[in-house]
């Protein structure tokens, strides 16, 4: 199972096997989910914006918390630094795209995901760039 709950109020990403044959993703924002329907309880999305196979985004299961993330995504696997809203510290995440359903983003996942992009650039810039490069070796030069 590509994403799983964790006991505590808080989504949880498992690594998962990279994907082989599944495109790039275009620019633009995209929604997946355990479940082929949104918002059902009990279940973890991911709504996040591609920009040149860069990647921020948010993982979160309704009326619950959620994390954001940033990374890059490639052939459908996602390797991002996720920035825990608990404890304010950040661990890598792989998740493969392939085992989860596509959705359309709703409004709300959008307003989301803009939250998640407004606060990112500062934490992550002050709380965790100069150590991505080493967590996500696949961000390195």
């Amino acid at each position: 199972m590509p994403v799983q709950a964790n006991p505590g109020p808080k989504p949880l990403l498992a690594i998962s096997k990279p994907t082989t044959g599944m495109p790039n993703l275009k620019n633009g924002i995209y929604l997946y989910g355990e479940s082929s329907r949104p918002g059902q309880l009990r279940q973890t999305y991911m709504v996040f914006e591609v920009n040149n196979n860069g990647i921020t985004g948010a993982v979160y299961m309704p009326h619950s918390s959620y994390d954001c993330f940033q990374g890059t995504v490639q052939a459908g696997t996602i390797n991002a630094l996720m920035l825990d809203s608990f404890e304010a510290s950040s661990y890598p995440v792989t998740v493969n795209l392939g085992e989860l359903h596509p959705l359309q983003a709703s409004a709300a996942d959008q307003t989301l995901l803009k939250s998640c992009q407004a606060s990112l650039a500062p934490q992550f810039q002050a709380a965790t760039e100069p150590n991505l490069a080493q967590a996500i070796p696949h961000l390195q030069p």
